[in-house]
């Protein structure tokens, strides 16, 4: 009796926390994802990308020389807390300097987002942290939590979100807060400008430290977004920025497969919002 005792005993405990590798790897990017998300088929993706010109996730090696976007996203099978996540990598100029979070905080807010906490993230990650709550299309309160990161040459930026019921946020924030923890992403090559900025500072000096502001693995600087001459992103870039477009309501979608989306995303504001 000891043996099938202490086996229902066992079962009883709670599983690990598991999590699943995802990378991209055209922009260096990965992530541990919580374990229980499943992928949207990018097939639904493309069906509701609107205005916003995305045609897939094509490979960097196929698209010619052209600038690509490639957008993912995840739906949760395995819990009642409706939790979401998705990423959009971009080849574009960050849309909001990371130098004034408020411009990024205004942008968020616009959408409909009531942002209650944001923070700047220390390289070598680097970028912006929000998180607030919204009201999703069938009334329900909703919490969301997103990451903003610029490349610091002002070449390219990705988005990330995750978002679950707000009543039930205190169980899904710790993995979520995990998961962006664990991000890698790959900084574009810096302009020709910026490496000979260096080379010359290096000669000057006699050898410039490497992580200098403008130098290849610093921070933002004279040359990153933000920054001054030849900054992206910031001030005058923002204000060109277009209004972000209604959100997409996944609830009433289906994907490919045996399972319904069940929250709301913000999908569209992930490209509209975008220098120009």
């Amino acid at each position: 009796m000891r043996t099938p005792l202490l086996a229902l005993l066992l079962a009883a405990l709670p599983a690990a926390a598991q999590t699943t590798e995802f990378s991209d790897a055209d922009f260096g990017f990965s992530i541990k994802l919580p374990d229980g998300l499943r992928p949207v088929d990018e097939a639904l993706l493309k069906q509701n990308a609107g205005g916003t010109g995305w045609s897939g996730n094509v490979p960097r090696s196929a698209a010619d020389g052209k600038p690509i976007v490639h957008r993912y996203a995840w739906v949760d099978q395995s819990s009642p807390y409706a939790r979401q996540a998705e990423f959009t990598l971009l080849d574009q100029p960050p849309p909001w300097n990371p130098a004034k979070p408020d411009e990024f905080v205004a942008a968020m807010t616009g959408q409909g987002l009531h942002i209650d906490a944001h923070e700047l993230i220390k390289p070598p990650i680097f970028g912006i942290r929000a998180e607030g709550t919204f009201t999703r299309s069938d009334g329900k309160a909703m919490r969301k939590m997103i990451l903003y990161l610029p490349d610091i040459f002002g070449k390219r930026y990705g988005m990330l979100s995750f978002q679950a019921f707000d009543s039930d946020w205190n169980i899904v924030k710790p993995e979520f807060t995990a998961a962006i923890e664990s991000v890698q992403i790959q900084r574009a090559d810096p302009p020709p400008e910026v490496v000979e900025a260096a080379r010359e500072r290096e000669a000057a000096k006699g050898g410039g430290a490497p992580g200098e502001p403008g130098q290849p693995g610093g921070p933002p600087g004279a040359h990153g977004p933000g920054g001054g001459k030849g900054g992206h992103g910031g001030g005058a870039a923002a204000a060109k920025t277009p209004p972000p477009e209604p959100p997409t309501d996944w609830a009433s979608l289906k994907v490919a497969g045996s399972f319904a989306l069940a929250a709301a995303l913000l999908v569209h504001l992930l490209l509209s919002g975008r220098g120009k």
